[in-house]
């Protein structure tokens, strides 16, 4: 067998070649052989193959340690109280001074000082945005094909308000990641908070296909595109009857505040939202405005 010095996979079959004695011997024994990614003509075919090629030789964590803490790190972060994200963000600078290249843990720490900046009333929200800003756009540069790289990076200049610039952000993100739920998912907030309400609507229901075992935040995204773009308030509440009553939905947090002059019943409608999905994370609604997209 023979590398090729460029990226590939090796696949087993007969082995093709543009001579025309090798092409006549069709008895010729299957061997694993290595196809190249870069030559455009493989039998895997075209820009998927150099996608996946390019995603397996993706670097891995240098230390087993730093590993481990990233992922005692996420453990903590998915609590979404304010004491276990702190214990998170120490587990993930940690990990990050161990393996200072490694893009996710850098990328939940952002995720993490978001949280907080969104979420948790911390007394500097403005050095705490920075510290999510400056972070994710650290993993973007380590590794900006993995998604929810992408999406953290898209995520803090979403909350920045640069809506243009978040979206360019996801749409890279998507270019190299088609199909990844959560991040088209994650895109749609983009389109709710500019006023695209059919287009956020598209987004989250073509992630809900792409995975129809989503998680329950997929349904507040939905919910909010409704009620929030859409003007919608009886799709959005009955968008919130769909959510889990167990598990993840004790982690979302319904804010969907009464439109400023709302008029045909739309105020009460939006209190109606609110009694069906009372805010879960006990953020307050004078908060949530100052930090809003």
């Amino acid at each position: 067998m023979q590398r090729a010095q460029i990226s590939g996979i090796w696949v087993k079959g007969k082995p093709q070649s543009s001579s025309p004695s090798a092409t006549a011997n069709s008895n010729s024994p299957q061997e694993s052989r290595w196809i190249s990614g870069s030559s455009g003509r493989n039998d895997v075919g075209g820009s998927p193959f150099l996608a996946e090629t390019a995603r397996v030789s993706l670097k891995h964590p240098d230390s087993l340690d730093a590993y481990g803490l990233c992922l005692r790190g996420r453990e903590s972060y998915l609590r979404l109280t304010p004491s276990d994200h702190v214990k998170a963000r120490e587990l993930l600078r940690k990990a990050i001074a161990l393996d200072p290249n490694y893009a996710s843990a850098f990328t939940l720490l952002a995720w993490a000082y978001l949280h907080e900046f969104r979420f948790f009333r911390s007394e500097s929200p403005k050095e705490v945005y920075q510290k999510a800003l400056d972070v994710a756009s650290r993993a973007v540069a380590l590794d900006p094909s993995l998604g929810d790289v992408r999406a953290a990076l898209s995520y803090a200049l979403l909350y920045g308000r640069k809506h243009d610039e978040a979206l360019v952000q996801y749409e890279e993100g998507l270019k190299a990641n088609p199909n990844e739920a959560n991040l088209l998912a994650w895109s749609a907030e983009v389109f709710i908070w500019t006023g695209q309400a059919e287009e956020a609507i598209q987004r989250i229901k073509e992630a809900m296909r792409l995975n129809p075992y989503h998680p329950n935040w997929y349904w507040w995204v939905l919910a909010a595109a409704r009620y929030y773009a859409a003007c919608d308030y009886e799709g959005a509440i009955e968008t919130l009857r769909q959510m889990s009553p167990i598990g993840e939905a004790k982690n979302v947090s319904c804010r969907l505040p009464c439109p400023a002059g709302a008029d045909g019943g739309g105020a009460d409608r939006g209190r109606k939202v609110h009694e069906e999905k009372p805010d879960l994370l006990g953020l307050r609604l004078g908060q949530q405005n100052a930090v809003s997209p």
